[in-house]
């Protein structure tokens, strides 16, 4: 099991924000950057992409601006010019074809190509729609379902029927994504209650553990798609004088409730940020009784206040998050069979988990570069850890296991994220993405390459490869085994296109 660790995170993000302050305090040259005055005031919320928070709050920023920000006022943020009842929703469409080696050998055999060779068609289809009612310029309703194919799936009777030949029934695969309501309180406090998207962290980060609030983890491939969030009561109190907010939640996650919960089952979520030019600094915490206590902290600046050229479109971002105790289970010990010998989730013990990173973007050639370091202090130093975690999660019956996916997820204790995007080479509607992880911890990685033509609006091309490297039973030959051998897909090829993908 990881010893419990303080990092040095926290200082230098300390350290950070003291030194940039007394700079911001004057007026540093921009330095040519972009005029981005009428973004820079909605840039205190933690960045989410999510429908409601942006109706709410403004659209959200990754990445603390370079620019210096205008006030503005809760107002602002919470009215629309559109009022009365409106409509929409997204959708997204992606069908394609993955293919590779597979087996005990994955390479390529010279002498016969097709063997151990494996392919595929996949396809994803999904959509959320959305009813959004304002009455009045101080009270607003919104509900949105999300569905995606199949339209429906089995679920066992709850009294089987032997002689009708049936034990299931076909369920609508609907879920309630939201459900929530605005309240403006004399323009000084903003209240949401119900079902609702809401994250914390920072958009750009790969990983995101100050993230105490969302239900279900980022997706490396789609860092802005929008993760479901609980019922929550969230009271929001903006500070435009000094660039400020605060938030505080009180959340009813399920997974946290008992069988008879009570008013000590919810959960309290509570943060700070300030904007002092071209920094931005939040503090908050997380308290709820069945699981760790948290301190976290996010800081992001931009380097527009330095007076040289290259720098101005770099911006410097980090999370920190104190956990005492785990939500996680730790195993330790292997047994003859490679699994755990114990499994613990200790509820003591000061763990660390931070990330640092930047960022840069050319807009000349249309590309953004970004690396991020993530140490993890629940995650572990031992080369064969993620096997083990693996074998244990099989062994007891997989989705039936005390060990959830979630336990499985960054077993190292060192990772390494970076991603280079071009959105359009030279204007020739091509673009590309290229994505890398590294977990230190067990010398794994993952690389892809994707390349993506757009002739017209609403229609993409795409096509590129995954190469997953690292020994057998190592991070990433786990999280890319073909479902039906148990094989690493060590090299894939893929091609596919998106139709129809969009919001309306």
């Amino acid at each position: 099991m990881p010893r419990p660790l303080i990092f040095l995170f926290p200082a230098l993000a300390l350290a950070l924000a003291a030194a940039m302050a007394p700079i911001s305090a004057q007026d540093a040259p921009n330095q040519g950057a972009p005029d981005t005055s009428n973004k820079a005031s909605q840039a205190l919320e933690a960045p989410s992409q999510a429908d409601a928070e942006s109706s709410f709050f403004g659209d959200d920023q990754s990445m603390a601006e370079t620019q210096a920000p205008t006030k503005g006022s809760g107002l602002d943020q919470f009215r629309k010019d559109d009022q009365g009842v409106k409509w929409g929703g997204t959708l997204k469409s992606d069908i394609g074809w993955y293919g590779g080696w597979i087996g005990q050998n994955q390479w390529p055999d010279p002498a016969s190509l097709t063997k151990n060779w494996g392919d595929d068609f996949s396809g994803d289809f999904e959509g959320k729609i959305y009813l959004d009612a304002r009455p009045e310029k101080a009270y607003r309703v919104k509900v949105a379902l999300w569905t995606a194919w199949p339209f429906a799936n089995d679920a066992p009777l709850a009294l089987p029927s032997p002689l009708l030949g049936t034990t299931t029934v076909a369920v609508p695969n609907i879920k309630l994504w939201e459900l929530f309501a605005d309240i403006n309180i004399q323009d000084r406090v903003f209240v949401r209650i119900g079902k609702q998207v809401n994250s914390w962290g920072l958009l750009g980060s790969a990983y995101s553990p100050t993230d105490v609030i969302s239900l279900t983890p980022k997706d490396v491939t789609d860092l802005t798609a929008e993760r479901e969030g609980p019922l929550a009561l969230k009271v929001t109190v903006p500070e435009s004088a000094w660039n400020a907010n605060f938030t505080g939640l009180i959340l009813a996650r399920d997974d946290y409730f008992s069988s008879d919960p009570t008013w000590r089952d919810v959960g309290y979520a509570a943060k700070g940020e300030i904007l002092l030019k071209y920094t931005e600094v939040a503090l908050g915490g997380f308290y709820q009784r069945s699981a760790a206590p948290k301190l976290i902290g996010t800081l992001t600046s931009g380097l527009g206040y330095l007076p040289l050229p290259f720098v101005r479109d770099i911006n410097i971002f980090s999370e920190s998050a104190l956990s005492w105790g785990s939500d996680k289970l730790l195993g330790t010990g292997t047994s003859p069979f490679g699994t755990f010998t114990s499994l613990d989730k200790p509820d003591s013990g000061l763990y660390y988990l931070g990330t640092l990173g930047a960022s840069y973007s050319n807009s000349d050639y249309n590309y953004s570069v970004s690396l991020e370091y993530f140490f993890n202090g629940l995650g572990s130093n031992d080369i064969d850890y993620a096997g083990r975690a693996y074998a244990t999660y099989a062994s007891q019956g997989g989705s039936s296991s005390p060990l959830t996916i979630g336990d499985l997820l960054n077993p190292g204790m060192h990772n390494l994220t970076g991603f280079l995007t071009f959105t359009d080479i030279d204007g020739s509607k091509f673009g590309s993405t290229t994505i890398w992880q590294q977990n230190f911890s067990d010398k794994s990685g993952w690389l892809r390459e994707k390349v993506t033509f757009d002739p017209w609006d609403y229609v993409s091309f795409y096509a590129g490869f995954d190469f997953v490297y690292g020994a057998e039973g190592t991070e990433f030959t786990l999280t890319h085994m073909d479902p039906y051998t148990g094989a690493t897909e060590r090299l894939f090829f893929f091609l596919g296109t998106t139709m129809g993908t969009g919001s309306f």
